[in-house]
Parts: C-alpha cells; structure tokens; sequence
C-alpha cells in the first residue's frame, strides 16, 4: 500500500536542477544563435558587452559605497559617541593612583645592566 503522505525535503528538492539547467540552455541557444554571424561582429559585440558590465559594476561599488557612507552618517547622528570622562588621558600617567610595575625577575638579576650590543660596520657590502 503506497502512503500518501509527502516527504518534506522532496517538495522544494524539485527545482534544483533547474538553477544549473536554466543558465545552461540559455548559453546554448545564443551560441546556436550567433553561429550565422561573423566573427568580426561578434567580436565587437563582447566587446561593448564587456565595456557595460564594466560600467555596471562602477556604478554598483560607487552606490554600495554611498549607501554605506549615508548610512554611517545616519547612525552616527542617532546615536552621537561616547565620551571618555575620564580627567586624565590614557597616554598621561595617572598621579592619584599610581600603579606599581612588578618584574618577573629576581631582584639580584634585575640590578646588573644588560650585555653590550655588538656593532656592525655603517657600510656592510652584499
């Protein structure tokens, strides 16, 4: 006995061949279409085809980009930014709580200076 119950992942599994059948057929009719043109004239046809989509996509980033400065600007007026209240700044120490620095080294080692650094020659040929 067959169910009549329909499965639910085969209602939209349907058309997905269409997306690459479509696409498809509709590259092979123009190449059937422009078989009788010349060479030259197709030629030339690409190419003004491609100038506009060059346009088209200019004209595209220069709108997102638009859309997204206008849209910035928007939000920055809504929202205005916040302040920093703090009296001091943090590049400036702060005098009233001083923070005290703790070194991972021993005190003994933390006295003696450093080793020299060797010098190279200003003029070092390759």
């Amino acid at each position: 006995m067959l169910s009549s119950v329909r499965v639910a992942g085969k209602k939209h599994g349907q058309f997905r061949h269409l997306i690459f059948l479509m696409p498809l057929g509709a590259v092979a009719l123009i190449v059937y279409k422009l078989q009788a043109v010349p060479a030259e004239i197709i030629r030339e046809e690409f190419e003004g085809f491609g100038i506009a989509l060059c346009a088209a996509g200019c004209v595209g980033v220069f709108v997102w980009r638009l859309t997204r400065a206008m849209e910035l600007e928007q939000r920055l007026e809504v929202q205005p930014p916040v302040e920093n209240q703090a009296s001091v700044s943090p590049s400036e120490p702060n005098s009233t709580n001083p923070r005290i620095v703790q070194s991972s080294l021993p005190p003994e080692t933390a006295a003696v200076p450093a080793a020299p650094v060797a010098s190279f020659p200003a003029e070092i040929r390759i």
